[in-house]
């Protein structure tokens, strides 16, 4: 597969962070590009900002929601317990495609 096709699948890129305030100040420093709060998640317990990336793709910085501390079972992206930032993922944009779904970085 050519790098532009792998390209044109990924519908955005997940930034996971303890602190969204935190996220969005490391994005802004190492892009130059401040992201807009986005919304809440509720069920996962989390948080997050969007920046564009483009036209057709985006970065989600996602982090626990400090409201929403007492949920049940383990927020996304292993963000209980969560060190450094990084990237996390690439969620894909075709969902008819047998190789949808999120593909996560390994840890390091």
């Amino acid at each position: 597969m050519l790098l532009q096709e792998l390209l044109a699948r990924v519908d955005h890129l997940v930034y996971a962070t303890c602190e969204l305030d935190r996220g969005v100040a490391e994005i802004e420093q190492f892009l130059g590009v401040r992201a807009s709060l986005g919304g809440r998640h509720p069920t996962w317990g989390t948080r997050n900002a969007l920046a564009a990336l483009g036209r057709r793709c985006y970065l989600e910085i996602i982090a626990p929601d400090p409201e929403h501390s007492a949920r049940v079972g383990a927020r996304p992206f292993g963000l209980d317990g969560f060190g450094s930032s990084r990237l996390v993922g690439w969620p894909q944009t075709r969902p008819n495609s047998s190789n949808f779904g999120p593909r996560r970085l390994g840890r390091g």
